[in-house]
């Protein structure tokens, strides 16, 4: 039978095992008088019923009947979907067998979702034991709180009254639980009920993803509806095998807040807490109004899929779920583990997964993270280790309370050993930083007070040893604190994190690590006071540590030193902080260095009395020693360049902080700056993927920019030779500088020199004059392969020189991974060109006017005439290079008669 025409309501029925109850139902709805608003399509399972063709002809009593009969059985919410896709009304319902409705409730439905421009409404409901009977237990389903009702009795509601947040739980309520009536065309926007990933939880899901999208919802507050809840109807027949994992995933989170057992028992409250939380967190538009109890969780890691999915699952684990987890995964360059983890979490939107094809470093990767939370609070964690169980639980709980940094006890777990615990001070301020401090990985800290704070990722190139950017976690720390002064960090005094310790190639020159340590300490608090014991013991039981690992390292590698060896290979600026290391210190030091040898297995008594001997030995031969003599003397030139070093610079209004990398002449040695390696370079392959650069050239028309109508945020700029002359007059302060011009880096050298800005320049420059540094990075452009082509993809093999500068900054930032570059100040023409002159070099007399500076080759300089053919050719390559993978390269100078590039006016970055 078709649907007639002016019905109103599609009542959608599943009719599976219905031959007990069917007459039933049909009697209700005839007896509801509803027959001028409603028709019925009902989703028939022939093969459930003991009696089908008894279950047929009740259904035909029903004057407007559709009736689609299924060959096999379907879930719940299947069915549903097979109705709605047939329902030619305004609006549907589902209606169960089971549950009954008033007689009025149809008419009133419609007239509410109309007076309302509403898109769902539904009513309270008697919850009951007995079908279609308000007995005196009945318990009435109100959903919503009183005061939210209007004097008509209808309350509007949304995602919030959906998903709350109390008491560390997240809190779940579902209004249009029983009988809802909602417009058809829903589904056409958002799709169907999904009953393949959310089981009987799929109408609850649905309702989800309608209030994100804004639909509106409205509640009565009159009982139209009467929902039978017992044992074994479908309300808690779906306990079978297959949930069993579901609640394994969402258990941590059970029971939520006010919990109070239903007559249906803990497993079927259990059961359905599980499911619905795996709904609310399968999409992020679900929960992303709960932003204020949010924590950013970023996870680093590189390699071993078994113990990143182990750590994973600690955090899936939580029993405070309110989480988003932002994996950052290093040289995954086949994107094998991140697809491993996207397959675990692909239903579980609090996790991201981004892979880094080329291999980076940890703190490049921490700060990634940190850049992408959205949290109110951002910890840290290394794919390695884990959570305790309630770790963020145990320290929101105090977040909450405080504006400060919350911490926890550090767990230690190394293998075949117990795990044991470092439970750390109550309280550091910044000034406690000097003798101690708790694990940065314990650290939850709220995203305001992180600010601009991140690790130090320029302190050790992508190619160095492992061990040389260690320490990176006191250095961020000290930063931090230093940044923040008013602030301190508190303990939960619970468990937050487990660390696995274990024997790697960074804890075999533990050394290394303890020197940054000792370096960042006197960096950030100066040189022990001969009077602050404490401090001066702290600094020499670091030292001492330091003493015992260097032996162990050569040891470990010859297997019999000398105490003369030692005290070769000691570093001499730590011994310079005129530390001594007295038999008390080298006691207490000596124990812990035996238990960590123990826990980490590589304990052997005759290597430790050796190493023991040694260091005894050492500590009163190093200041005898010709490399370790004039310690007062040492002392004062440290802090003279201490104080020096530690002075900020402003530029263009803005601070520039000083170089924590080479402290005091403590310069890491994580390569040999007069030895060009340009597999330095890899560090910035693909480092800024799909971002935007300006591209700064250097003609006249620079100056007609107004920088200060561009929102500098959303792009990095780069700059070109002396672009150091515009600091000041243009406002603008480049990330990345690019020089080849020899005649440029001759003139400029000294600038350079001191200039913090990562700049790449041609290795024609003596590296005596200008050394490599954190902020310096050479280029083979002097001496590329035979008949290269003319725009190099792989920086850390060759760069093409092209004529022009512009060309070298276009492979650069084609190999850094940008999408798109906007060129301005290419002016491209030049008045004291002389035509046939290309490349030879001159002298400019008076002022420079083809240059945005008068002084750039100005007064007396030498210059070389510029090659345009040339530089075209050039361009035409980058073009070429750029459109094939899809990038773009935008000519926005103002005037320029470079016809190569696609034009844009310079407005469109105004805007």
């Amino acid at each position: 039978m078709s649907q007639a025409p002016n019905k109103q309501v599609s009542i959608i029925l599943s009719c599976f095992n219905g031959s007990d109850l069917i007459e039933g139902y049909i009697d209700s709805l005839l007896a509801a008088g509803i027959l001028d608003v409603c028709c019925l399509i009902a989703v028939n399972f022939p093969e459930s019923h003991q009696s089908p063709v008894f279950v047929e002809r009740q259904l035909q009593r029903f004057p407007d009947l559709l009736l689609l009969n299924q060959s096999e059985d379907l879930s719940l919410y299947d069915a549903w979907n097979i109705g709605i896709k047939q329902a030619t009304t305004r609006f549907v319902s589902n209606l169960n067998l089971d549950d009954r409705v008033t007689a009025d409730y149809y008419s009133y439905a419609v007239e509410s979702l109309d007076s309302y421009s509403a898109d769902i409404f539904s009513s309270f409901s008697v919850m009951t034991a007995k079908i279609g009977v308000k007995l005196e237990n009945s318990n009435l389903q109100n959903h919503l709180d009183d005061g939210c009702f209007d004097k008509c009795g209808i309350a509007r509601y949304g995602l919030p009254e959906f998903v709350s947040f109390n008491e560390g739980k997240v809190h779940k309520r579902n209004p249009p639980h029983c009988a809802p009536v909602w417009r058809t065309q829903l589904h056409q926007e958002l799709g169907y009920f999904n009953s393949r990933c959310f089981d009987f939880a799929a109408d609850y899901e649905f309702w989800l993803r309608c209030a994100a999208r804004g639909f509106k919802f409205i509640l009565s507050n009159k009982q139209k509806t009467i929902f039978y809840c017992a044992k074994g109807t479908a309300s808690d027949r779906f306990q079978h095998e297959d949930n069993i994992s579901i609640v394994n995933d969402w258990l941590a989170t059970f029971p939520p807040a006010n919990y109070h057992q239903t007559h249906l028992g803990e497993w079927h409250d259990k059961l359905h807490h599980c499911v619905n939380l795996k709904c609310i967190f399968s999409s992020r538009d679900y929960f992303n109004h709960l932003a204020d109890n949010l924590v950013s969780l970023v996870v680093v890691a590189h390699e071993n899929p078994e113990l990143i999915l182990e750590c994973l699952h600690s955090i899936k684990s939580q029993t405070y779920p309110l989480f988003e987890c932002i994996v950052v995964l290093d040289n995954d360059n086949d994107n094998q583990l991140g697809n491993i983890i996207r397959g675990e979490y692909k239903n579980d939107a609090r996790f991201m997964v981004l892979s880094q094809s080329q291999k980076r470093e940890r703190n490049y990767c921490r700060n990634l993270g940190i850049e992408l939370a959205t949290g109110n609070w951002i910890s840290i964690i290394d794919g390695d280790d884990s959570l305790p169980r309630d770790s963020l639980e145990s320290r929101v709980k105090l977040a909450k309370t405080t504006k400060d940094i919350v911490f926890g006890w550090l767990e230690i777990a190394a293998e075949n050993h117990e795990q044991h615990t470092i439970k750390f001070a109550q309280v550091f301020k910044f000034t406690d930083l000097r003798t101690g401090w708790p694990s940065h990985c314990t650290l939850l800290i709220p995203k305001n007070i992180l600010g601009n704070t991140r690790y130090p990722s320029n302190i050790a190139d992508i190619t160095a040893d492992p061990s040389a950017i260690a320490g990176e976690d006191v250095k961020f720390m000290m930063e931090l604190m230093k940044n923040n002064p008013l602030i301190q960090m508190v303990n939960c005094n619970k468990p937050a994190y487990t660390y696995r310790r274990h024997f790697s190639s960074s804890y075999k020159k533990r050394q290394l690590s303890i020197t940054q340590v000792i370096k960042t300490v006197i960096y950030y608090h100066g040189i022990p006071d001969s009077v602050d014991l404490v401090y001066k013991n702290s600094i020499a039981e670091r030292v001492t540590a330091y003493m015992f690992w260097l032996g162990f390292s050569l040891m470990d590698r010859d297997g019999s030193i000398t105490s003369k060896v030692l005290v070769d290979a000691v570093d001499p600026e730590i011994v310079k902080l005129s530390v001594v290391l007295s038999p008390a210190t080298i006691s207490k030091v000596e124990k812990q260095f035996i238990e960590d040898l123990k826990r980490l297995n590589v304990y052997d008594t005759k290597v430790c009395i050796a190493i023991v001997d040694l260091v005894k030995q050492a500590s009163t031969a190093v200041f005898k020693h010709p490399e370790l003599s004039n310690t007062t003397q040492n002392t004062k030139s440290i802090n003279l360049a201490m104080t020096q070093t530690k002075k900020s610079r402003t530029v263009n209004g803005k601070t520039q902080k000083p170089d924590v990398t080479n402290i005091g002449g403590l310069q890491a040695k994580s390569f040999d700056p007069l030895k060009i390696d340009f597999q330095r370079l890899l560090r910035w392959k693909n480092r800024h993927v799909g971002e935007k650069c300006i591209l700064m050239c250097n003609g006249p028309s620079l100056n007609k920019v107004e920088f200060n109508k561009i929102d500098l945020e959303q792009y990095t700029v780069f700059g070109l030779n002396k672009i150091f002359l515009g600091f000041e007059s243009l406002g603008v302060l480049p990330k990345y500088i690019a020089a080849v011009n020899s005649k440029v880096l001759d003139q400029s050298t000294e600038t350079y020199k001191g200039l913090d800005v990562i700049k790449f320049l041609s290795n024609r420059v003596n590296l005596k004059e200008i050394p490599q540094s954190p902020y310096t990075y050479y280029i083979n452009s002097a001496k590329p392969p035979p008949q290269p082509p003319r725009f190099s993809t792989d920086i850390a093999a060759y760069v093409n020189e092209g004529w022009t500068v512009t060309h070298v900054a276009l492979q650069i930032i084609y190999y850094m991974g940008f999408a798109e570059v906007y060129i301005v100040g290419m002016d491209h023409k030049f008045s004291q060109h002389v035509e046939g002159k290309e490349n030879q070099s001159s002298i400019i007399e008076g002022d420079d006017v083809d240059h945005f500076h008068p002084d750039y080759f100005g007064q007396g300089k030498s210059w070389d005439f510029p090659d345009l053919v040339n530089s075209e050719i050039s361009y035409t390559a980058a073009l070429k290079t750029y459109q094939a993978d899809q990038r773009n390269i935008y000519d926005c100078t103002i005037n320029g008669a470079c016809t190569i590039f696609p034009k844009m006016d310079i407005i469109e970055l105004y805007r």
